[in-house]
């Protein structure tokens, strides 16, 4: 059995900050929630790739945090600080509000978010009449702008995607790698 504690836990460093995970080996996949707003929760994951404030990633069982596509299986999140790397602790928020989430410009409140079949940017798309991994669990409020873009020039994504206003539920959003194409827009 587990030694569980109510007491709260202050997270290691700023969610805005990272780490190396030479400087930073703490337990990964360990959830905080903020203080000042406690339906916002920031999972301490090992990212393995660079990322941006915004971006969709998929996380799995050991806190591994991965850019989101058409076949990832895990938890959802949005990674919190700027990430230059692999092997960099950071953070992702996995429930509440989500203000700086990029999606792409044709992403609306009306309809299903998916994990798109793309590397090249984490993003979440709009669910059409095409079979797709869909997000359970979240669920755009605010449609994205892209008067700025929030990747790089040399991101083949930085055309089609905005930054929006992602709800994910408490416990988080999970996609399950699987197609499916229930509640679909045309």
């Amino acid at each position: 059995m587990a030694n569980l504690s109510a007491q709260p836990t202050v997270a290691p460093f700023e969610t805005s900050e990272t780490k190396a995970t030479s400087e930073y080996a703490g337990p990964f996949g360990q959830v905080f929630y903020d203080p000042a707003n406690p339906q916002n929760a920031y999972m301490l994951v090992n990212c393995q790739s660079a990322f941006v404030p915004g971006e969709a990633v998929v996380i799995d069982g050991s806190g591994n945090a991965s850019r989101i596509t058409s076949t990832s299986v895990g938890l959802v999140g949005f990674i919190a600080g700027t990430v230059s790397g692999s092997d960099t602790a950071a953070f992702a928020q996995v429930e509440g509000e989500v203000a700086d989430a990029i999606l792409t410009s044709g992403v609306t409140t009306a309809a299903f978010l998916i994990a798109p079949a793309t590397t090249d940017g984490g993003y979440l798309d709009i669910l059409t009449s095409a079979e797709a991994n869909v997000v359970y669990g979240g669920r755009c409020t605010a449609a994205p702008s892209t008067a700025t873009t929030p990747f790089t020039s040399d991101t083949s994504a930085s055309s089609i995607v905005g930054v929006g206003t992602v709800r994910l539920k408490r416990g988080g959003a999970f996609v399950y790698g699987v197609n499916s194409n229930h509640g679909t827009v045309s």
